[in-house]
């Protein structure tokens, strides 16, 4: 906190205003949004300071605090939904833990060679198959620790859609030029690549999500500063495709405007998709209906409030809610405090520390509001990285080094005996062939966790 009350004290003139040194000195991390005598004793010297603008600041977030608001916007801060309490008993579970030693293979008896890789992300597509990613490459798994180098990528996080593995184009040599988008079967090999010419909007990608809605069917965004989003579709029968562009987001964000976030064609980097599906409602009498309602969720770099497409009538809107949801791709490059998510029935499920009430909590958004829930408070759940598996919920505590597992994302959560290994960023993937895959965010560092019952 010192740190930021210096950069407010010596460098007033860099902020247009008070909300936006607001917004600067308590968006993150959490610490610095929960109403406590140290942020209080903070904002009390930041009033002394001489520039008008820290002072309106400090007045602003005190007023906000006093709300009950957040004190880097004025809304209430999110109540989150209830769950049970965690037991401090430990879990019966057990966990075997051994590091994995990448090589890779050209062919089916190629023993291969050893590689370091700094692993972006591991994804099941298959039961006895993954897809695994670095910055820049795209491997298959079909044997455990054994690599089939696909193709180069860019920045991106693929997503698999039952059919297609979708990631993007490598990098253009020259700087700036555009990006295509590429679909890949992973059983023949082959490889689609989409571009200007099918609809691609033609820009580079400093980042680009997807999220699947069928096989052969995604909503995907990507941006350089600005950002589109699409929806492409490639027939897996007839491999005829086709875009369609929902969405060109052009706009600068006012410096002055700290209710920019509503407009929807504000420029933004995308920093995570997610598909909620609407539960499944057999009628009394008849068949079940051929099409189930879908929205997408397309988070905005840097602020809170996401996009929501309604995918069968192609409306856009901003949520209102905060959703402080972050990929595990990139995990606390937004919000330190929002570790990561899951997504199941209909429902984007994280979890996060801090509020008022002093504890850490799980949050969800989905149907059938489409509203982040807030029934009463239980900081019972720990932080961490949420996955969800066949048999459960796991939470990856970064701060404890450890894993807690529930039977249902409502707890209770137990804790699993064992400590986890000492690396500095831990991230933790699903594996059709090696169970649990926990990796390094910033290293090589890569292990097989197995949890097995007694």
């Amino acid at each position: 906190m010192a740190i930021k009350l210096s950069v407010v004290r010596d460098c007033p003139n860099v902020f247009e205003n008070a909300s936006e040194l607001a917004q600067f000195f308590s968006a993150f991390p959490a610490p610095f949004q929960d109403d406590t005598p140290e942020l209080r004793d903070a904002l009390q010297q930041m009033k002394s300071f001489s520039s008008p603008i820290s002072q309106a600041a400090a007045a602003l977030m005190v007023a906000r605090l006093d709300k009950g608001f957040c004190p880097f916007m004025d809304k209430p801060r999110i109540v989150p939904i209830q769950t049970a309490p965690v037991v401090e008993a430990n879990s019966p579970l057990r966990m075997q833990i051994q590091p994995i030693k990448w090589r890779t293979v050209a062919g089916k008896d190629d023993p291969g060679k050893p590689i370091a890789l700094h692993i972006r992300g591991v994804l099941p597509i298959g039961p006895s198959a993954d897809v695994l990613w670095t910055s820049k490459a795209i491997y298959l798994l079909k044997r455990k620790s054994e690599l089939i180098f696909v193709t180069e990528i860019g920045e991106c996080a693929p997503c698999f859609d039952g059919q297609f593995i979708w990631v993007s184009e490598k990098p253009a040599a020259t700087t700036g030029d555009p990006q295509g988008i590429l679909a890949i079967n992973p059983n023949s090999g082959e490889i689609r690549q989409f571009s200007e010419a099918m609809g691609i909007p033609k820009t580079p990608l400093q980042w680009f999500v997807s999220t699947p809605l069928a096989p052969g069917h995604i909503i995907a965004a990507g941006g350089f500063g600005r950002a589109w989003i699409i929806d492409l579709e490639l027939n897996p029968t007839t491999k005829k495709a086709q875009c369609h562009v929902i969405l060109e987001a052009r706009d600068q964000r006012p410096l002055n405007d700290p209710d920019a976030w509503r407009q929807k064609e504000l420029a933004f980097q995308p920093s995570y998709a997610a598909t909620l599906t609407a539960p499944a409602i057999k009628p009394a009498t008849g068949p079940v209906p051929p099409t189930v309602a879908q929205q997408v969720l397309i988070g905005r770099a840097g602020l809170i409030h996401p996009l929501l497409i309604d995918i069968q009538s192609q409306k856009i809107t901003v949520v209102q809610d905060q959703v402080l949801v972050s990929s595990r791709a990139i995990l606390r490059s937004e919000h330190p405090f929002a570790a990561a998510s899951v997504t199941e029935s209909g429902t984007i499920y994280w979890n996060t520390a801090g509020g008022r009430q002093q504890g850490k909590f799980l949050c969800q958004f989905g149907y059938p509001d489409l509203k982040v829930t807030e029934p009463n408070p239980a900081p019972t759940v720990p932080t961490g990285q949420l996955l969800l598996t066949k048999t459960g919920v796991i939470i990856l505590s970064q701060e404890e080094h450890a894993l807690y597992t529930a039977k249902t994302i409502n707890g209770p959560f137990q804790k699993i005996p064992g400590d986890l290994p000492k690396i500095h960023d831990p991230l933790l993937h699903p594996s059709a062939l090696h169970g649990l895959v926990l990796t390094d965010l910033y290293d090589n560092d890569s292990y097989e966790i197995e949890i097995t019952a007694p």
